[in-house]
């Protein structure tokens, strides 16, 4: 009896497309976290978990194949500065990519974990380009107050430092996964900041119309000039247009199936709040893009970007030694 059992489970939910106990516990967990983070209201509804499993999970599929797909890994090693195009790009000298492996608190925390072996982790950076005018030599011949672009990196992170590649992928997966949270949460309460100025502004709407109206009263009728009834007519449709606004943000989030739908919302469509791509651009050592000159000739340098928002960092996944991260400036 127990064995037939087994054949009609298996034959209606084959083993391929059932989650183990252990990977639903460790969903539910990762559910009950984004929930809290997006708001804790979201887990007074008793389908929560239901309801956002597949978004999340969703969504979770996704960064992790972004992080796939990122460039790298990198290594980071300072005696490679001068020969790699990326790193002699990224970082201005052999100096300072030694000074933010030593000097990066999240890359030191890792070190501590282990006093040999590598360290992975996502390399992060602002990108810059400015146009400025240059010397091009060609042919032995120097061409002055050229039009030049300048293509510079700065505000280095690390991010997401594991042992491990796989571990430092699945980190920032997870990573993307809680900013995405975090973002629907500053959603909501920028809606709530939003009803809370106009709420103000309408308060004060009304206290200044109040006062028009008692020095429309106070000299009667015959003596309202047209700049006061134009100021009166002009209160009321600003006012008008407060409590629409008002309208407007407060149905968004009403009832607290309201929060969840929300947060479903975002999690189905990850791509709508972050995006990743690939950038290839041909720069010399001294960061000039598409150099034409025998001096320095351009090299390509391939790198990824994220973009968040309305921000844009650089970034690929890189290795380095904890040797270097630990490493004495004073030494050597």
């Amino acid at each position: 009896m127990l064995e037939r059992m087994r054949h009609l489970v298996e034959a209606r939910w084959p083993s391929q497309h059932r989650q183990t106990p252990r990977r639903d516990a460790r969903l539910d967990e990762t559910v009950d976290r984004i929930a809290q983070i997006v708001s804790p209201k979201i887990k007074a509804m008793h389908d929560y978990r239901r309801r956002l499993r597949e978004p999340v999970q969703q969504s979770l599929d996704f960064f992790r194949q972004a992080a796939n797909s990122l460039v790298g890994p990198v290594v980071m090693e300072p005696g490679l500065w001068r020969t790699d195009p990326l790193l002699n790009a990224c970082f201005s000298s052999m100096e300072q990519m030694s000074g933010f492996l030593r000097n990066s608190e999240s890359l030191r925390r890792q070190a501590a974990k282990s006093s040999q072996g590598e360290i992975y982790f996502l390399l992060t950076m602002d990108r810059r380009e400015e146009s400025t005018l240059g010397c091009v030599v060609e042919c032995e011949v120097a061409r002055r107050d050229v039009l030049q672009t300048v293509v510079t990196f700065s505000d280095h992170r690390a991010h997401a430092p594991a042992a491990t590649l796989e571990e430092a992928r699945e980190t920032m997966a997870r990573g993307a996964l809680e900013h995405l949270a975090a973002r629907a949460r500053a959603h909501i309460v920028d809606n709530r900041k939003q009803i809370e100025e106009l709420e103000r502004a309408r308060a004060m709407l009304k206290s200044e119309l109040k006062l028009l109206e008692l020095e429309r009263h106070g000299l009667g009728e015959a003596f309202v000039d047209a700049d006061m009834r134009r100021k009166l007519s002009e209160g009321e449709q600003a006012l008008h247009e407060l409590a629409s606004n008002m309208a407007q943000l407060r149905s968004e989030f009403v009832e607290l199936a309201d929060y969840l739908e929300f947060a479903v919302r975002a999690f189905e469509e990850p791509g709508e709040f972050v995006t990743f791509s690939t950038v290839t651009l041909v720069v010399n050592r001294q960061g000039i893009k598409d150099y034409q000159g025998q001096d320095d000739p351009s090299r390509p340098i391939r790198f990824s970007e994220i973009r968040l928002a309305d921000r844009t960092r650089a970034a690929f996944v890189a290795r380095c030694s904890v040797a270097d991260v630990l490493a004495d400036p004073d030494r050597g």
